[in-house]
């Protein structure tokens, strides 16, 4: 007698049930389930947040901060920023503000914010960060310093009342070419 040849295979693949016919049971079962996948990305970020800093530590030798910011931990409802990386091309003032103001969105500890300030650094950015002493920033008031003076020739200078009252309108210049040229200098 011929072995039958078995057509059933597994699938992991299973259709979506309809959410309007979901039991009480069901819908709990799915919160259930959502509730530890969450858990689960939590634990992957801060895994991932880990790793970066061991990459750090074994290439340079230690993390720029203090023990006290390094033993803070991170809580655990924490999402990094979702912010457009600096690479050093533009004005660091202007990136430490938004991070600033993305950061009020949850804790503004320091321990929080010198951790998650490297996150949003690329290139030559991440390279003066990577660059920092082992044990040496005890505040992100000082990273903060750290990167407006390295960074100092991006910034945009503001300008003086003195050279905003020394602009004037040229002869020929339409008047609102001149405000114009004025208010980019404000």
């Amino acid at each position: 007698m011929p072995a039958r040849s078995q057509s059933r295979s597994y699938n992991p693949i299973q259709t979506e049930p309809d959410l309007d016919t979901l039991s009480t049971d069901s819908a709990d079962s799915l919160r259930e389930q959502v509730r530890r996948v969450h858990q689960r990305l939590d634990e992957v970020q801060k895994e991932v947040l880990k790793s970066r800093g061991d990459v750090r530590k074994s290439s340079k030798g230690g993390s720029p901060f203090t023990l006290e910011i390094q033993a803070k931990p991170l809580p655990a409802t924490f999402r990094l920023p979702t912010l457009e990386p600096y690479d050093g091309s533009d004005d660091s003032t202007e990136h430490i503000i938004a991070f600033h103001a993305q950061m009020a969105l949850y804790d503004t500890s320091d321990a929080l914010m010198c951790r998650a300030f490297p996150t949003t650094l690329r290139g030559p950015a991440r390279i003066l960060y990577s660059r920092l002493k082992p044990v040496f920033i005890p505040s992100f008031d000082l990273l903060a310093k750290e990167f407006e003076l390295n960074f100092l020739a991006s910034a945009h200078p503001k300008p003086t009342t003195t050279s905003l009252l020394g602009m004037a309108q040229g002869s020929d210049e339409p008047l609102s070419q001149f405000v114009g040229r004025f208010t980019s200098q404000v």
